[in-house]
């Protein structure tokens, strides 16, 4: 294999693991285990969405694994922060 071509397979490697992951869920680990309120961070849910543009594989996968771990809500301590 050529140096190139392993390049390019780290590259792809290092990025399915970012994707896989989510971006709420890296993001806000904090989301995963504390009291969750009903407020939606629409930021999170935005920068799940700009994985779309990349591919719709990736922004579907980001998308799915924020919504499952509702990393994509605020905690009560952060809504309460932001008065919400």
């Amino acid at each position: 294999m050529s140096k190139h071509k392993k390049m390019m397979v780290w590259l792809v490697l290092i990025a399915f693991v970012f994707v896989f992951s989510g971006c709420g869920y890296i993001m806000h680990p904090e989301r995963r285990t504390a009291p969750l309120s009903n407020q939606k961070d629409t930021e999170t849910i935005v920068l799940d969405c700009l994985w779309l543009i990349p591919g719709v594989v990736p922004g579907v996968v980001a998308l799915g694994v924020d919504a499952m771990n509702d990393t994509w809500y605020y905690t009560e301590a952060e809504a309460a922060e932001l008065g919400k």
